[in-house]
């Protein structure tokens, strides 16, 4: 009875030892699948962290400085130029979208699209949204959930609707 207990264990030990292996395996292709999807976008986007489910479309307009780090769910739409400066964090499930409609026109409406700069050292909380056209400066936050439609300036914080609650003059 003992002999059958002992071998009982030593099969389910044996069983969780190779099913844990086969998920820290299955875990290391992710990653390398990952990578070689980052390097394939971006060559030159030095040693910089792209998220396995981050969506990307004309990642040909997409240029991307070194040390960038770019969280899950988030969306980059550059039918026209996006430029991420050094430093950058980007947060879960935000949209970075050049494109837009133009509401002005007859229609159906047409497509409009506009370039996005955002500087070294921003931090884009979760689930902000930058739209078109628009310049984000050096070292600025922008809160989660915050909408930025138009220019920051450098050292900013932003929340809410592209609001400015702070500006530190004293920042490098």
């Amino acid at each position: 009875m003992v002999k059958k207990i002992i071998d009982l264990i030593v099969a389910i030990t044996l069983f969780r030892l190779i099913v844990v292996s086969f998920i820290q395996i299955k875990k290391q292709w992710v990653r390398i699948y990952y990578y070689g999807r980052y390097r394939y976008y971006f060559p030159n986007g030095g040693n910089s962290f792209l998220h396995g489910n981050t969506e990307i479309k004309y990642p040909e307009n997409i240029f991307i400085g070194n040390k960038i780090v770019i969280g899950p769910g988030c969306t980059l739409g550059a039918k026209s130029k996006i430029e991420l400066g050094d430093f950058v964090r980007i947060s879960k499930d935000v949209v970075i979208e050049t494109a837009g409609l133009d509401c002005q026109g007859e229609l159906p409406y047409k497509h409009i699209s506009k370039p996005i700069i955002i500087g070294k050292g921003v931090w884009l909380g979760a689930r902000s949204i930058v739209l078109g056209g628009v310049t984000i400066g050096d070292n600025t936050i922008v809160g989660a959930g915050s909408v930025v439609s138009k220019d920051i300036p450098e050292n900013s914080i932003v929340v809410g609707h592209s609001r400015i609650i702070g500006i530190d003059n004293e920042a490098k």
